[in-house]
């Protein structure tokens, strides 16, 4: 989109700003345009892109391996293959047909031999620093360059070392991880400003008030937020059949906290029961190993208790001249600390961890504030991946 619309500027005349040339430039251009540059910083992007290998359109052919100067053009053609099926060409008896060709083959090595001198190009213009940024893909493109057929084997997201030497010695990078949500969240829509097309009557304040209600999803507490303790788990991960649904993760958060130890081991079963209908996963979650999990959960959390949790217990209170309101999802008090629950989404067996918990961390160091505030006694903070059996403490 960025991209687009400079494009428009250009179109319209619009771009009325020159090209930055001072130390502090961003230089956005492509591989082959940055030849002959160099800069402190070098970030080569599109790492993952997949090799273009297929002969259609033009392309120039020599009958001799070296030029003949008295006769130039001699011995060279230009050869045009048509694509009769566009974008779909794929899967079609031409392309099983093609791959069997010398020429394929061939086509194929030369493609392989421009990629790697178009990656040399770009590793090598930076001076200082070079970064190759990544994605779940991996880095095919060095991979294929330096290793030929396989893919994503070079840079490791669990380690600094490379698998590659210079001069006798191991090659070293730095290594960051950084998790971002899949769907990108709606944007805050910008303050509406009030225009006055007369002079404000004198001791009016000019100035909007304050939005009055705080967004706990977004905005955090002015104390700082320290972060998250290692996972510590209570149970073994708990099995479903078929396909994840979210449905199920509600399902199984519903049934710990609805849990009550003063139930009859028959009130008990019908209302697992009872939940695994309403969220659809009867058919999904074994009835004992539902049962099973939440006893782990119940000795974990707070054994020996004699009464239900707490659920949907709201927090609210004032941060200056604003109001926040936080509503805890299980909540329980015992005589030397209060402990606060919030229940995460599946995070696929810990794969997505950190994803889960950049999400509930505003909402959980929003509990934490007000509850400091309000609770004389220490307060715990946990979120808990119930179908993992998993639970991190929030520091």
């Amino acid at each position: 989109g960025f991209l687009l619309w400079l494009n428009e500027l250009e179109n319209t005349a619009a771009d009325l700003q020159g090209s930055g040339e001072g130390p502090e430039t961003i230089r956005v251009m492509t591989y082959h345009r940055s030849k002959g540059l160099e800069f402190p910083v070098v970030v080569c992007h599109q790492l993952s892109a997949s090799v273009k290998d297929n002969p259609w359109g033009v392309a120039m052919q020599s009958e001799r391996p070296l030029p003949d100067l008295n006769d130039i053009l001699g011995g060279r053609w230009i050869r045009f293959w048509v694509n009769p099926y566009g974008d779909q060409w794929k899967k079609t008896a031409l392309e099983a047909a093609l791959k069997q060709t010398d020429l394929w083959q061939q086509i194929r090595q030369q493609l392989r031999e421009e990629e790697g001198r178009l990656l040399y190009v770009g590793l090598t213009r930076a001076r200082d620093y070079l970064v190759l940024p990544t994605d779940a893909r991996g880095d095919t493109w060095i991979s294929r360059v330096l290793f030929q057929d396989a893919e994503g084997t070079l840079l490791n997201h669990s380690s600094n070392e490379l698998p590659v030497e210079w001069q006798g010695r191991s090659l070293s990078c730095e290594t960051a991880v950084f998790y971002e949500p899949g769907t990108l969240p709606d944007p805050i829509p910008p303050a509406e400003t009030q225009v006055y097309y007369f002079d404000l009557p004198p001791g009016k304040d000019s100035e909007p008030p304050p939005q009055l209600w705080i967004d706990p999803a977004v905005e955090f507490p002015p104390d700082p937020f320290l972060g998250w303790a290692d996972p510590e788990p209570f149970a073994s991960s708990l099995t479903f059949k078929g396909d994840y649904s979210p449905a199920w993760s509600r399902a199984v958060q519903a049934f710990l906290t609805a849990d009550d130890p003063e139930l009859t081991s028959e009130e008990r079963y019908d209302l697992a029961i009872s939940i695994l209908q309403t969220w659809g996963a009867l058919d999904s979650i074994a009835l004992a190993a539902l049962l099973q999990h939440a006893d782990a959960f119940s000795r974990w959390l707070c054994p020996g208790r004699k009464h239900r949790l707490a659920a949907a217990f709201p927090l609210e209170g004032l941060v200056g001249r604003r109001r926040v309101r936080v509503e805890v999802e299980v909540f329980w008090e015992e005589e030397q600390q209060v402990t606060a629950l919030f229940f995460a989404d599946y995070a696929d067996e810990m794969k997505k961890e950190k994803e889960r918990l950049k999400l509930l961390a505003p909402k959980v160091a929003w509990a934490l504030h007000l509850l400091k505030r309000s609770q004389p006694k220490p307060v715990v903070c946990w979120v808990v991946f119930a179908l993992e059996g998993q639970a991190v403490r929030a520091r």
